[in-house]
């Protein structure tokens, strides 16, 4: 991953390295699958600063993604453990607020928000969608989760939420390696 900025360049050439903006475009995150910390690019002032959150020891993270509000961010670790960071807006900080650990046998390949950040989809080698199910919006507690299954037991490469909820169904959009594209319902569990 290579970001150019007027205030130079940042990158690291490694598999498994992932770019996030924000929803706002305010920051851009950048992490790795060796990288020992997660770069955040705050681009809201003129000279981009950039922060580097110091990851737990040997849970190095292999992608990210923003929640709609852009000061939440999500990663998950290469053994599949998801992270939740929060800004701290007195501090300029990101903090870790929230490990969800990795429920299933397989690696955690991606993530993302549904639009309203109610929904954190994870997927993974084996072809399975979680749906970590917020308790409430206002806190990120994660009780219930929806699992995701179509029978085709190979690796998810892309996964992404329909951005036109609430006006259309909440569906999931999953990319496999093979290049098969499945959309689901989240609340029906069925292919769309």
């Amino acid at each position: 991953a290579v970001v150019s900025t007027q205030s130079g360049h940042y990158g690291r050439g490694c598999e498994g390295s992932s770019v996030a903006w924000s929803p706002h475009g305010s920051y851009l995150a950048l992490c790795g699958k060796k990288w020992e910390h997660i770069y955040i690019l705050n681009c809201k002032i003129p000279d981009v600063t950039t922060s580097k959150m110091k990851i737990p020891s040997g849970k190095f993270q292999n992608c990210c993604s923003f929640d709609k509000s852009g000061q939440v961010l999500a990663t998950v670790g290469v053994s599949g453990e998801v992270f939740l960071w929060k800004l701290n807006q007195g501090t300029g900080v990101w903090d870790l607020i929230k490990e969800l650990p990795n429920f299933t046998l397989a690696t955690v390949t991606t993530l993302c928000w549904e639009p309203t950040a109610r929904y954190l989809c994870t997927g993974n080698t084996k072809g399975h969608v979680t749906v970590h199910v917020r308790d409430s919006l206002k806190e990120y507690n994660f009780s219930n989760k929806i699992d995701l299954f179509n029978g085709h037991n190979e690796e998810i490469t892309a996964l992404v939420c329909n951005p036109y909820f609430p006006y259309q169904p909440e569906e999931a959009s999953v990319g496999f390696s093979s290049g098969l594209l499945v959309i689901w319902d989240i609340k029906t569990k069925k292919a769309a």
